[in-house]
């Protein structure tokens, strides 16, 4: 995932992405009940999805888009 690219799993809210050092992907109970992380990010993105952006732009360099940018239409192949 790019979240464990990123290595947010360091700093996860969830012991066992801390333990597999990995981003698991799964909100707990708890954070999804509480309203406060977006339901269709993962738990490291963080309350309110504060670090999509970043989660974005790794996407687009592993993609093989250096600056990380979104390329747009004319710019995919």
């Amino acid at each position: 995932m790019f979240t464990s690219s990123l290595g947010y799993f360091k700093t996860c809210d969830l012991a066992s992405c801390r333990r597999a050092k990995a981003c698991k992907g799964f909100l707990s109970e708890e954070q999804y009940r509480s309203g406060r992380y977006h339901t269709s990010f993962l738990p490291c993105i963080g309350e309110g999805g504060r670090l999509q952006g970043k989660v974005l732009a790794q996407a687009w360099r592993l993609a093989g888009y250096p600056d990380g940018r979104d390329p747009g239409p004319e710019g995919m192949s």
